[in-house]
């Protein structure tokens, strides 16, 4: 073990597998273990050499250690490392992250990569830092596998943790058991015991204190679902809304945590449309107060929907995109409501086009970018429009515009998901998995890369040269993890679609190259 004399300078120290190296300050020594898990056995077979990186910082990465060390011993899912020299001196705080980089030291090409989730060393003692090894570019499947579902919701919980609810399975049947918890550091599966009926067409949102609220959806063989739920992860369990009755499926639904707003809406849940037990199609947005135990109306749509897209904008407003109206016809409009006023404001056109998005769509996926601009992409379209596949919808100049210069993607998709992927300075690529084309088949996954600059709508796409078709997939769900990667789970394929990591290697520095896509 590597150890530093005493200094006053705060300081963590770093443990590779029993490779430490120790600073102090007085008496109190802060000590980072690394729990290595890796994706399969034999990711590493093709690596000689290793590297580990200690960064922090969100935005603005400073890289604090670089340390190059021998990868000598892998057997099963430990990894033994050494370090061939001293390990500096770290300030204690919050936003460290540290990254392994496995690479062939003859070629340079990286291996296997993995990056931990942000994590503080405050105080004095030791800290375990799970480092999910992963490939350095593509999927892998899980050693603990979810059974196969369609129509689930996948929420993140503390500690890279995410509830898996619902879902049916291939013969339309509800799942058993209806909700699972993953938890990454491990790889393992939790089976939640006790869980309600299984549900599909639900909505499934996180909450200030990390519980979870089950909204709406249709039990599988029994209609739609009227009670309300709030799963609580720190004792697993489902706890009915006492007070609070919501009959709604393909509806959204956002928490309301934005700083400027007041006490009125603060911390309250916004469900926005979506068809009642009629199926009629609703305009509606009802503000749920669990604190209170009602739901009031606060507002309504420009027009009744189902299967929109609701995203919550860092600025506070939220913008709804798309939809179904009545007659299942997808909806080329959108509303940006002010949500302080409850009031919705003017947004313009696309520019061509004499409605507020450059294609009808429902059922897409929406996605908030780094810059606060919301990426729209895929859903169902009106047959022989011309419309762009994806589109950015611009708050600054309260317009949409076609996501790249070109259509980024000339085969419409459903049926997909489309979530961050992490990365070391923002702009991070947007994961385009599965869905179906026009014609029923599988579509390859796919990388979006946003515009370089802020407010810059355009961008391009890469898609997939190197993946099994075990990873292509639709009416599945997808949730970003803490270390950047995607967990994906369910969903129909040309063959069982398993839950799947995605991971990608993002360093391209000195003798480690990273591959393409």
């Amino acid at each position: 073990m590597n150890s530093h004399p005493r200094s006053t300078r705060p300081c963590i120290a770093l443990l590779v597998l029993g490779c430490m190296a120790a600073c102090a300050q007085d008496d109190r020594i802060c000590t980072a273990y690394l729990e290595i898990r890796l994706a399969r056995a034999g990711i590493l077979d093709e690596a000689d050499a290793a590297r580990v990186v200690v960064e922090k910082g969100l935005n603005a990465v400073e890289e604090l250690l670089d340390q190059e060390i021998d990868l000598f011993g892998v057997q099963g899912t430990e990894l033994a490392l050494t370090d061939d020299g001293t390990w500096p001196e770290i300030e204690t705080g919050d936003g460290f992250r540290i990254s392994l980089i496995a690479f062939d030291s003859i070629s340079g090409d990286v291996k296997a990569f993995g990056r931990s989730a942000s994590f503080g060393c405050l105080a004095s003692g030791e800290l375990s830092v799970p480092l999910y090894i992963g490939p350095a570019h593509g999927f892998a499947g899980l050693e603990s596998e979810i059974e196969n579902r369609s129509g689930a919701s996948t929420t993140g919980l503390d500690e890279g943790r995410v509830l898996v609810f619902g879902g049916r399975d291939a013969l339309g049947h509800p799942v058993h058991p209806s909700a699972l918890i993953y938890d990454h550091a491990s790889g393992s599966l939790l089976e939640v015991e006790n869980a309600p009926a299984a549900r599909t067409g639900h909505s499934a949102t996180r909450l200030a204190d990390g519980s979870v609220l089950i909204i709406g959806g249709m039990e599988v063989g029994a209609g739609l679902a009227t009670e309300l739920l709030r799963f609580d992860p720190t004792r697993a369990v489902f706890d009915p809304v006492a007070d609070i009755s919501l009959a709604r499926t393909g509806h959204a639904a956002v928490l309301l945590d934005h700083p400027g707003y007041g006490s009125s809406l603060e911390g309250k849940v916004l469900v926005i449309g979506g068809r009642d037990e009629t199926a009629s199609v609703l305009s509606s947005l009802v503000l749920v107060d669990l604190q209170t135990g009602s739901s009031t109306h606060f507002a309504d749509l420009s027009a009744p929907r189902g299967d929109a897209s609701a995203t919550l904008l860092r600025s506070g407003e939220l913008l709804v995109a798309g939809g179904n109206d009545a007659d299942s016809t997808p909806l080329a409009i959108a509303d940006l409501i002010d949500l302080d006023e409850g009031k919705s404001l003017a947004v313009n056109f696309c520019e061509g086009s004499d409605q507020p998005l450059c294609a009808a769509r429902a059922g897409h996926a929406a996605v908030l970018l780094d810059d606060d601009n919301v990426l729209l992409w895929g859903g169902s379209m009106l047959q022989g429009e011309l419309g762009p596949t994806a589109e950015v919808f611009c708050v600054s100049t309260m317009r949409s515009t076609p996501a790249g210069p070109e259509d980024v993607e000339p085969v419409r998709r459903e049926g997909h998901t489309a979530t961050r992927v992490g990365c070391r300075t923002p702009p991070c690529p947007i994961l385009i998995a599965g869905g179906l084309d026009a014609g029923g088949s599988s579509m390859a996954p796919a990388l979006f890369y946003p515009g370089l600059e802020p407010g810059q709508e355009g961008g391009s796409i890469q898609t997939f040269i190197r993946h099994s078709a075990e990873f292509e997939r639709s009416g599945h769900a997808a949730a970003s993890l803490p270390d950047g990667t995607v967990l994906l789970v369910g969903g129909a394929g040309p063959a069982i679609a398993p839950a799947a990591i995605y991971s990608s290697c993002e360093y391209d520095d000195g003798p480690m190259t990273c591959p393409q896509p």
